[in-house]
């Protein structure tokens, strides 16, 4: 058999549809089995009145728990969008320069220690959002080193439960935390850009800033893009560090946060609505609309920010 024949035969064993199904079966199933099937259960029970209490009978109700959300409980949903908005759009902002801003320092070669100084950004995500989020609960308790801190300069503050500074300090907590996985990628973006372009800059009397912004911008932008992207997503589903400093109390209340408490009976918006888990599906599917909006604008963004740059 020559290498003629043995080259047709190994692409048809690679490239054999039997072949290819059976290497994305078990991410399919997996998919199916823990994406699809509960996101289609979320659809059908927002269109029934289920409650978390079992053996009660379920009825099918319609868009009853659509119009609930339009009409009854309107201010709370906008409320809790608004809050949403303002945690995803700090969050996003902040995160994202802060951790390019890192990336770009951390990837100088002059800089010592840069693995430590690594590890150091990336630990909170090492230690999960439980721990990080008990740490500053613990920190700005009301007997923590931040109110005395406080107590130095004749001040006081509740911290987690002062309507003024509560959603913010949660919004730090979540910055802290994420700010370590977007600094990799950005690293990694970073160290991929040719370096001949860089010294070809450098040599026509470029700065420094003159080099990253159009140099090194225009060669990661597809990199910016993944961690815009995913940062939206993330914040606007977040819950879990809202959860685990604050229970969703009322100024920290999101709409994903409001999900939670009514269909768990957790914090502020499990007083309200409590156990309908057909009302938080409801609210759930709304929240999966902004999201595949904002998802599909960022993306469209995207593509014609890459149009320009001529990567498309």
């Amino acid at each position: 058999m020559n290498a003629k024949n043995k080259q047709i035969m190994i692409k048809k064993a690679v490239f054999n549809p039997l072949m290819i199904w059976l290497g994305i079966a078990p991410g399919l199933l997996i998919f199916i089995l823990f994406r699809l099937v509960p996101s289609i259960g979320t659809v059908i029970f927002s269109l029934t009145d289920i409650r978390q209490t079992p053996g009660n009978a379920v009825h099918f109700v319609g868009l009853e728990n659509y119009m609930d959300i339009m009409t009854l409980n309107m201010r709370d949903f906008g409320n809790a969008l608004i809050r949403t908005g303002i945690f995803t759009g700090l969050v996003t902002i902040v995160q994202t320069a802060l951790a390019l801003f890192i990336a770009v320092i951390l990837n100088m070669k002059s800089i010592k220690g840069k693995t430590f100084y690594r590890t150091v950004v990336f630990l909170p995500v090492i230690l999960g959002v439980t721990v990080c989020g008990l740490a500053f609960k613990l920190f700005f308790s009301v007997d923590g080193p931040a109110a005395w801190f406080l107590h130095l300069f004749g001040q006081s503050s509740t911290f987690f439960g002062d309507r003024n500074v509560a959603l913010y300090l949660v919004i730090f907590c979540q910055i802290w935390f994420n700010v370590g996985s977007e600094m990799i990628i950005f690293l990694a973006g970073l160290q991929n850009v040719a370096p001949e372009l860089i010294e070809a800059a450098r040599i026509d009397g470029a700065s420094d800033w003159k080099v990253f912004w159009h140099v090194s911008i225009p060669q990661i932008v597809s990199v910016v893009a993944v961690n815009l992207m995913m940062c939206l997503i993330g914040s606007l589903s977040a819950y879990q560090i809202i959860l685990v400093t604050t229970k969703g109390n009322e100024w920290t209340k999101t709409l994903s946060m409001m999900i939670f408490g009514i269909a768990f009976n957790v914090g502020d918006a499990g007083k309200s609505n409590a156990g309908r888990q057909g009302y938080a599906s409801a609210l759930q599917v709304m929240l999966f609309l902004i999201i595949l909006v904002v998802t599909l604008i960022t993306q469209k963004i995207q593509n014609k920010v890459e149009e320009k740059e001529g990567i498309r």
